[in-house]
């Protein structure tokens, strides 16, 4: 099958997916106060000399994601939201270079790291600073079903999110983030096209920015985590299940989690 044809059926399939959502028999969504209440920004915000060398002018470049408190102190959110935040001071990735202000698209190979700091904005802005607890495989080419990182923020926070049962193939969710820094927080509808394995398949509208974001079923409970947004596709995503983001959070609670 030709990679033009594929990207049809797909379309075509995510089309097929939310008309089915739209037609199914109503039903009452989620209480959304006590769910935006839960909402974080985790960001990432690196200092770097570049381009390299003594006199090198330092550049600042943040990268923020979508998150939610899943304990007190507890951030949840994907991996690839806080790459920059677990590398070594000498291999800072080249995207997070490209998005600081006249950076250009140089690569990463012998920058200076200045700063980092890890942290979460909360919507009434206030910023919490924070560590990166535990960590997975962030998704790039491919979705990986690790994408999930944990961060110890300084304070307590709003009131957790309780996680839920598996996702099931059909089941109406919402997906909780914010597409830009500072947006205020959003519950934007979904369904799951398909639940088995180590990711689940969803079809949604979403925005790079949501990664991170909690998908929730119709009990307001936490059925995963947003994973990646395809880019050929529109109203296609994939979310990494509850049961892996709880396995996440107990290792951010054992000494030498975040190996």
């Amino acid at each position: 099958m030709s990679p033009p044809t594929r990207r049809r059926l797909l379309a075509l399939a995510a089309g097929s997916a939310l008309g089915a959502a739209g037609c199914a028999r109503p039903w009452a969504a989620p209480a959304s106060a006590p769910l935006l209440g839960a909402f974080a920004q985790p960001f990432v915000s690196v200092t770097v000399a570049w381009p390299p060398g003594a006199g090198a002018l330092p550049r600042s470049a943040t990268a923020v994601g979508s998150g939610w408190f899943a304990a007190p102190g507890r951030v949840v959110t994907a991996a690839h939201v806080v790459t920059a935040a677990t590398l070594p001071e000498s291999g800072l990735p080249a995207w997070v270079l490209a998005q600081a202000p006249g950076s250009g698209r140089g690569t990463a190979a012998g920058a200076r790291v200045v700063a980092r700091e890890v942290g979460v904005l909360l919507p009434d802005g206030r910023r919490l600073g924070g560590t990166v607890a535990a960590y997975g495989q962030p998704s790039g080419s491919s979705v990986s079903p690790l994408d999930v990182a944990v961060l110890a923020v300084e304070a307590a926070g709003p009131a957790a999110l309780r996680l839920g049962p598996p996702l099931q193939d059909g089941e109406p969710v919402w997906i909780l983030g914010a597409e830009a820094e500072g947006q205020a927080p959003a519950l934007r509808p979904g369904i799951v096209r398909t639940a088995g394995g180590g990711v689940a398949t969803l079809s949604s509208v979403l925005e790079p920015g949501v990664s991170g974001g909690a998908v929730v079923g119709r009990d307001g409970r936490v059925r995963g985590i947003l994973a990646a947004i395809s880019a050929g596709v529109a109203g296609l995503a994939w979310a990494v299940p509850a049961a892996t983001v709880a396995t996440f959070l107990a290792r951010a609670e054992r000494p030498g989690g975040d190996g």
